[in-house]
C-alpha cells in the first residue's frame, strides 16, 4: 500500500475512519492495528489496490452512505467481518 498520511496514534478503527475521510489526498482505503495502535493510522493512495503488508494490520475502505456517512468495511474478511 502506498501511504499519503499517518494519522497517528488513534483509539479506535472509527476515528481513524473519522480523519481519514477527512484528508482530501485520502482515497478510500486505510491502514489501522488495534492491537498495535503506536503503528497510526494510516490512509493511501487514492485507487490503491495493494495488498496486506503485514497480518497485524487491518485494511479497511470507506464506503459514503445516501447521508454522506462512512461505513467501515474490513477489507480482509480472514480477520473480521465488516464492522
Amino acid at each position: 500500500w502506498r501511504q499519503v498520511r499517518n494519522f497517528g496514534n488513534l483509539a479506535t478503527a472509527e476515528t481513524c475512519a473519522e480523519m481519514v475521510a477527512a484528508e482530501e489526498r485520502c482515497g478510500d482505503k486505510f491502514m489501522f492495528s488495534p492491537r498495535y495502535r503506536y503503528w497510526g493510522c494510516r490512509c493511501c493512495v487514492p485507487g490503491d489496490e495493494g495488498n496486506r503488508p503485514n497480518p497485524n494490520w487491518e485494511l479497511y475502505r470507506l464506503r459514503s452512505t445516501e447521508d454522506d456517512l462512512y461505513e467501515l468495511m474490513n477489507m480482509d474478511p480472514g480477520i473480521r467481518k465488516p464492522v
